[in-house]
């Protein structure tokens, strides 16, 4: 105990003692995190060096780097496109944040002061530096959204990680449980929690249903995908992409006829998948059809460059972007109002099968 003491004070101590009068205070603390986008080969080696290491619980001491020749060629194709696009972060989190902020004040005026925060693993504001701010400014309460609705463990899973490792790393646990952080040699002590799981939120639906609502008269028929996940929890994935989707035709003025597809991301490799675009499009003959990226809210290197690629080639085939706007906002805020309501999820209790990683079990120490 002792050692973990000292370790936090000194790491984190002097840093937050010399920050805290000059950082404003927001009681309540919202974290979006995000994939990010490696904007080199530098950065992209790192990402998924990194997302290797974690994923396979390698040791933390070993100092490796993923060779070139396995870094999916796509991955250069990506950095390209998005720097075509524009940066992300300025022009759609940064609005997003403030957005959010103004919303959750006027609902819930009682919380006084509110913070949203975006951050990435691994460019700048990164989750380490954005876990300092939220020590340094007096919160109360902390709570991680992924931007990623429909968890998944190789990327939601493993931003949550993140947050909570660098969380541990600066912070020490109270008296009354992990879950209510110590922020060493100052009064600040916070609770955390998540939203981890929120595919089930009417905000997928209304908003993917309203944009394709805005085309009726250009589609007759749609073409949901979203990035395919191996491993650990593809049933349940599934099951929430199914589930989703059918919620947004649902809420459509007139139903069309729709599939499900799956592809692989800008960090898989091409691998055969059997439910991919290409053999879902031949349902639809000669129709018009809108392919819908029903996992995203928010543009990605999926939406910028993977995606347009795959279909480039098809005809009579559109891609619907995601869109940041008023729906987005109000059903964000609507489910973190809920979170702060309600009760803790359950759900991160859940163990996947033959998983053993140390991190995850400290994931579930301290936010279930």
């Amino acid at each position: 105990m002792v050692s973990r003491v000292a370790r936090a004070l000194a790491q984190t101590g002097s840093r937050f003692l010399s920050t805290t009068a000059a950082e404003s205070t927001y009681k309540t603390q919202i974290l979006i995190v995000h994939e990010g986008f490696p904007k080199s080969e530098f950065y992209a080696k790192k990402a998924l060096t990194n997302e290797a290491t974690n994923y396979y619980n390698l040791p933390k001491s070993l100092k490796w780097e993923i060779p070139s020749f396995l870094v999916p060629g796509k991955v250069g194709q990506c950095m390209e496109d998005y720097g075509k696009f524009g940066d992300v972060q300025e022009t759609i989190m940064t609005p997003l944040a403030s957005s959010l902020e103004t919303s959750l004040l006027y609902v819930m005026p009682e919380l006084e002061s509110v913070r949203v925060l975006c951050a990435s693993p691994f460019e700048s504001p990164t989750i380490s530096e954005s876990i300092d701010k939220v020590a340094s400014s007096g919160a109360t309460r902390l709570i991680i959204l992924p931007l990623q609705p429909h968890f998944e463990c190789i990327t939601t899973g493993l931003l949550i990680n993140e947050v909570v490792r660098c969380i541990d790393l600066k912070t020490l646990e109270s008296k009354e449980g992990p879950t209510r952080r110590i922020v060493a040699q100052t009064p600040t002590e916070f609770e955390v929690s998540s939203i981890e799981r929120w595919s089930t939120h009417p905000v997928i639906s209304n908003l993917w249903s309203t944009i394709l609502e805005s085309k009726r008269s250009e589609i007759d028929g749609v073409i949901f995908v979203a990035p395919i996940l191996r491993g650990h929890g593809r049933k349940d994935y599934e099951r929430s992409v199914y589930a989703s989707a059918e919620r947004t035709i649902s809420e459509t003025r007139v139903p069309r006829p729709w599939r499900v597809a799956f592809f692989n991301g800008w960090n898989h490799w091409d691998l055969p998948i059997r439910e991919n675009i290409s053999s879902q499009l031949k349902h639809f003959k000669d129709k018009r059809v809108a392919v819908i990226p029903i996992t995203s809210v928010v543009p990605s290197f999926n939406t910028i460059s993977v995606l347009p690629r795959l279909i480039s080639s098809m005809d009579r085939v559109k891609l619907l972007n995601p869109t940041v706007n008023s729906i987005l906002v109000d059903g964000l805020t609507e489910a973190i109002k809920n979170h702060l309501l309600g009760k803790r999820s359950g759900q991160l209790q859940l163990k996947c099968n033959w998983c053993f990683r140390s991190d995850c079990q400290l994931t579930r120490e301290i936010l279930c």
